[in-house]
């Protein structure tokens, strides 16, 4: 059966129903075949496809969707709802919603004031509710409390104002409350069950109320500015967070039998001095955000600390390398967990983690790794179960390839290495007999997957896709139940249940394409597709091919075609320069991020909505990538989207809503030139900081806004602080005045600032020396 071909002609009330591994393939194909403006944001599947995550966005969703997804599955363990926009429209919670008997997490996000009716949720076993500005009745108080599974309940910034929580406060099993500007300190009276707290604003008075919860253990919230805390609330604390920017050197002290410990704000080596007198310490999480080099050697005195987790910021310093003392490590022989993020790692570093022979769980995230880093200690690492590297440091350097000392890690059950710079397999990895799951996706491995991988008999979990060039032929092992190949180059073995809906796809070892030889590429796409009477001109406007006869560029329409035909023609590695008119279907995405060559991509999209272009983080080489889709469809990305284009010089969106994860993203974009917004929704409001540390920008263009949204009003300040333009425009826009700041852009040569309402040209422009054209 041709879904997709299917799918356009079912109502909202026809939910087709696949054989396929994984659930959330068949609920993308749902949502593809309906109105764009019918969105989801997430799905994951467990071990066996089922779909346990599901966030939804209503957008005036008729409940007919809801029911289609509730229905069908009924193995969703963690759910977000978000009622956005839906004054006019909401239809309240369907009651296929009681369907969901697994269901154990929801979240319900609002954003504006409509209240609902929660009774079917009572019944089902929910363990954590979460409410993010909404608008609770009291009625709603007492159906949050009839549920009897409920361990968890979260208010952000909602409105409980004068409501009477007598039936909250008696449930037994309700034992972590969660309330940031919801509750007030006095509404806590009476939760006498509540064992973990998190609330804010932590003030005295809060305090105050706080000091009754006689079973209270965690109280999981920056403290107050005072350190003048009750010592009996000190004493009955198991876990605590503190900024120490806003407390002074001896807010730790009475903490007697304090185990976890969440500390942020300038580490300074008398803050791990005062650490270091918790004896009973287990847990510890350092979030430094100030000191450059950290020494954790104090925290020898720790006899019972078993896990630590060291971070530094990600964003405001991205351009420091943050790190780790000698003799930081080696003394920490009790650790069993350790996480280290946004540091900078030596080899003194890497020998003394290596000396750690306690240690089970070892992770490092956005770190900077030298490649002339040794990492042969780490084969003294017996015990070791987990070791995760995920990505690394915005303007460092990544692993670039697999340490042989991996392969001695005889009780390794877990091996993540993502977004990395990778480049070929280990055949050291066939050593790891206890291996379960292996993951190397969004590397760059331009390798062949090694045979002995098959001898790996405990292996259930492998993730080769987002790479340069994975080949040869699938894994068979008996155990398999998730395996992500995502590679054009890699042959089916044999079918197996593990495979994703793409991978399925693939073809069979042994298969041959075609006897037939061709002068070149293009003239090879014509004849499959004549030869499948598919329109050739409709489908590839434009095929250019270089003086060996490769495809280099390429001008495709993908709507009028099937998956396996878009898979056929971008399997073509050669493309340097890439248009398409894309329908909407995530699967060309897919099929482009394996083209290791692409420079340029153009997507022309058709179908307005979230889009989701994670996978294109892959592309080394790419410079130019430009998004536009009609007036009538604007669109936006999915988070993470642009994270990793390393390459890019130039971006071009048109008729995109712009937001703040955008701005941050491209922030991180350290080789851009230009960026270039025409027709967007400025609607939000947006601190363009990010930009600043972008030494390459010369060119920045904010050129009209979408009819649909609004335009900009002022220079954003940050825009003063770019250094290194030379051309700003802001055009067709409603800017009313022009900053003296714009005497910092002294490299600036061209600015046009046309049709706006700006009353009066500062005269400071004239000391702008190096400008030559003024609109």
């Amino acid at each position: 059966m041709n879904l997709k071909v299917l799918l356009k002609g079912l109502s909202l009330t026809l939910f087709p129903i696949l054989a396929n591994a994984n659930e959330c393939d068949d609920i993308r194909t749902y949502f593809n075949g309906i109105d764009s403006k019918y969105m989801y944001s997430k799905c994951s599947v467990d071990d066996n496809g089922k779909v346990n995550t599901f966030w939804i966005d209503n957008n005036c969703t008729p409940n007919e969707i809801f029911n289609n997804i509730y229905n069908h599955y009924v193995s969703i363990k963690t759910m977000q709802l978000s009622l956005y926009n839906i004054a006019d429209c909401f239809e309240g919670f369907p009651t296929s919603m009681a369907n969901l008997k697994n269901l154990e997490d929801l979240t319900i996000n609002c954003s504006e004031n409509i209240t609902f009716d929660l009774s079917v949720i009572t019944k089902l076993p929910i363990k954590s509710l979460y409410f993010t500005s909404c608008t609770l009745t009291q009625s709603n108080i007492e159906q949050i409390a009839s549920i009897e599974t409920l361990e968890s309940l979260k208010l952000y910034i909602s409105n409980v104002k004068n409501l009477n929580f007598d039936l909250l406060k008696k449930h037994q099993k309700l034992t972590t409350l969660i309330s940031s500007h919801s509750l007030e300190g006095e509404d806590l009276d009476g939760f006498n069950n509540i064992k973990s707290l998190e609330f804010y604003p932590l003030d005295n008075n809060a305090i105050q109320h706080i000091v009754n919860l006689t079973n209270l253990n965690d109280l999981n919230r920056e403290l107050p500015i005072s350190s003048d805390i009750d010592l009996s609330l000190k004493n009955k604390l198991n876990s605590i967070s503190i900024n120490v920017d806003f407390v002074g050197n001896n807010a730790l002290k009475g903490y007697n039998n304090l185990k976890r410990l969440y500390i942020m704000g300038n580490i300074s080596h008398t803050v791990i001095e005062n650490v270091a007198t918790l004896n009973n310490l287990e847990e510890l999480n350092i979030f430094n955000t100030e000191n450059n080099l950290m020494n954790l050697n104090p925290l020898k005195n720790l006899g019972q600390l078993s896990s630590l987790e060291i971070k530094c910021p990600s964003v405001r310093y991205r351009n420091e390398l943050f790190s780790v003392e000698t003799n930081s490590f080696i003394v920490l022989k009790k650790l069993k967990k350790l996480t280290i993020i946004e540091f900078n790692i030596s080899q003194n570093n890497l020998d003394e983690i290596g000396s750690l022979s306690n240690l089970e769980e070892l992770n490092f995230e956005s770190c900077n790794f030298d490649s002339k880093l040794n990492f042969d200690s780490f084969k003294n690492l017996k015990n070791l179960s987990i070791l995760k590297f995920k990505s690394f440091k915005s303007g460092g350097s990544g692993l670039n390839q697999i340490p042989d000392s991996f392969g001695s890690l005889s009780k390794l059950k877990e091996l993540t290495i993502t977004k990395n710079e990778v480049t070929s397999f280990s055949k050291k990895l066939s050593n790891l007999k206890n291996l379960e799951l292996l993951d190397l996706s969004n590397n760059s491995i331009n390798d062949v997957i090694p045979e002995s991988l098959k001898k790996l008999s405990k292996l259930n979990y492998i993730d080769f896709s987002g790479n340069s060039n994975v080949k040869g032929k699938t894994l068979v092992n008996e155990n398999l139940k998730t395996c992500i190949y995502d590679s054009i180059s890699v042959c089916m073995t044999k079918n197996m249940n593990c495979f994703s809906n793409k991978d399925a796809l693939m073809e069979k070892c042994g298969f041959n394409q075609s006897s037939k030889k061709y002068k070149n590429d293009c003239e090879a796409i014509k004849t499959y597709l004549t030869e499948k009477n598919i329109n050739n001109e409709k489908t590839i406007e434009e095929c250019i091919y270089n003086d060996n006869g490769r495809l280099s560029k390429l001008k495709l329409d993908d709507s009028k075609i099937s998956e396996d035909d878009v898979k056929r023609i971008l399997s073509y590695d050669t493309i340097e320069n890439l248009t398409v008119y894309w329908s909407g279907s995530q699967y060309t995405i897919d099929f482009i991020h394996n083209l290791s060559n692409l420079k340029s991509l153009r997507l022309f999209i058709k179908k307005g909505g979230k889009i989701n272009l994670k996978l294109l983080s892959t592309l080394n080489k790419l410079t130019n990538l430009e998004l536009t889709c009609p007036y009538t469809n604007s669109f936006s990305l999915e988070e993470n989207s642009l994270k990793g284009l390393k390459a890019i010089k130039t971006l071009y969106f048109k008729e995109f809503v712009l937001s703040q994860n955008v701005i941050n993203e491209i922030g991180q974009l350290s080789s851009i030139e230009k960026i270039d917004f025409e027709s967007c929704d400025f609607s939000q409001e947006i601190n363009y900081s990010p930009l600043i540390y972008l030494k390459e920008l010369s060119h920045i263009k904010l050129y009209s806004y979408n009819k649909y949204g609004k335009p900009i009003y002022n220079i954003p300040l940050a825009f003063y602080s770019i250094t290194s333009l030379k051309e700003l425009t802001i055009a067709h826009q409603h800017l009313t005045s022009i900053s003296e700041d714009i005497l910092n852009l002294k490299n600036l040569e061209y600015l046009n600032l046309k049709n706006n309402d700006i009353e009066s040209i500062p005269e400071s422009l004239n000391h702008l020396t190096n400008l030559k054209q003024l609109f």
